[in-house]
């Protein structure tokens, strides 16, 4: 697969091919940062750093994202759109833009940095910025 194609299948929920999953597509050594004014925000490592920030994720929102475009950037692929969901606290629905930067090496995720509106997201939370 392409980077663009592994990014792409990530956000799929697992690759086309059912014989590759979602940790198939993700370096062991992946490490993931986002914003520490997120309650799910910080940086995380490992398989296990993926599970604990998708439960921190969980907690707070359940959303989705809606891409307007993929692109390569170097080493890395880009994906912009925006983060549709609800906060699971108050039912509150939100939608926030987004940017996530993905690294791809050998067809695996080996880094992601996730930028959302971190103050529309806090808002949306009912927490300050």
């Amino acid at each position: 697969m392409t980077p663009i194609e592994v990014v792409q299948a990530i956000y799929a929920g697992g690759a086309s091919n059912s014989d590759v999953g979602f940790f198939d597509l993700i370096d062991p050594g992946v490490v993931i940062t986002q914003a520490g004014a997120l309650p799910w925000g910080g940086r995380f490592g490992g398989h296990d750093g993926v599970m604990q920030w998708m439960g921190k994720l969980g907690e707070h929102v359940q959303s989705q994202v809606f891409a307007d475009a993929y692109f390569e950037a170097g080493d890395c692929v880009v994906e912009r759109g925006r983060s549709k969901g609800t906060v699971v606290a108050t039912g509150r629905a939100f939608e926030v833009a987004e940017v996530h930067v993905w690294t791809v090496r050998n067809e695996k995720i080996t880094s992601v940095e996730f930028y959302i509106d971190t103050p529309a997201m806090l808002e949306a939370l009912g927490a300050r910025a």
